[in-house]
């Protein structure tokens, strides 16, 4: 092997130097194709995404874009990045849902294991009371730091989970940054995570008012994902919408088509038409 070697250096040698200044581009070149490749191959399906939630007077709208990508391929176009956790609205409990950006499979993974731990937990035992939505929230920020620790250091996840809370009779708002750090934001009423929440924070901050009622938060935060969707190339398809009050969740897919069918409920300056349910 090492003749061999000595044999490849000899004749690089004797070989005039623009012959040898193009072999040695074309291997570099071949190498840099070689690891863009491997990265694509090995590269997760992610939801760089924008993801928001916003606080109205009695309860929360959360939004989101739809589109999730493997490297600078669009795998999906309309995912749902909006999961309920639970909705106990109906019997005039609390209602939660949770908005998911990161790695799609680590998101779901996490979401599912909270989902059935929360179900066993409710149902195991009649005596328990209904599962709140701070200590859903909290129960997911433990979970995801064990994972962090003990099973998957590479875990990529950033989450909102909001609802409404019975007893204090509004919405609540939380977050969970990819290290596990978790903020309550309902004092601040809005919060954006994700790789477009950079491109609408300013506006977030400029034009959200906490006493917003619920059709003036529905185009607050439908005009929020449609300007993230307009200038991040990770955040795309349509947005997706979801309003929690004291009558439990209420998805709303695709706002960005409703917002130009139905007309508006609320006429606001710089906002886009109100969406309305059909």
């Amino acid at each position: 092997q090492t003749l061999t070697h000595l044999h490849i250096i000899n004749f690089a040698l004797k070989m005039p130097s623009q012959i040898l200044t193009r072999v040695i581009i074309t291997i570099t070149c071949s190498l840099l194709f070689l690891v863009d490749a491997i990265e694509d191959a090995t590269a997760g399906v992610s939801m760089g995404t924008t993801i928001v939630a916003a606080k109205f007077d009695g309860g929360v709208v959360l939004a989101s874009d739809s589109r999730t990508s493997v490297s600078t391929y669009v795998s999906n176009r309309y995912a749902a990045k909006i999961n309920v956790l639970f909705d106990h609205g109906a019997m005039e409990g609390d209602a939660a849902c949770v908005c998911r950006s990161g790695s799609a499979a680590d998101t779901q993974h996490l979401i599912e294991r909270v989902r059935e731990d929360l179900f066993r937990r409710q149902y195991s035992s009649f005596s328990l009371p209904q599962v709140s939505v701070k200590s859903a929230a909290f129960y997911m920020k433990h979970l995801m730091n064990r994972i962090l620790e003990k099973e998957n250091p590479n875990f990529s996840c950033a989450l909102i989970c909001a609802g409404y809370d019975s007893k204090m009779g509004e919405g609540v708002i939380y977050s969970i940054l990819p290290s596990g750090a978790f903020f309550d934001e309902s004092d601040v009423g809005v919060v954006t995570l994700g790789s477009g929440s950079a491109f609408v924070q300013a506006y977030l901050d400029n034009y959200y008012r906490p006493n917003m009622n619920r059709d003036e938060a529905i185009s607050f935060l439908a005009r929020a994902v449609e300007l993230a969707m307009a200038r991040d190339g990770q955040s795309g398809g349509s947005a997706n919408l979801c309003v929690i009050d004291k009558s439990g969740c209420k998805l709303i897919s695709d706002a960005t088509k409703i917002l130009s069918s139905t007309g508006p409920a609320t006429k606001l300056n710089g906002f886009a038409d109100a969406v309305k349910q059909q």
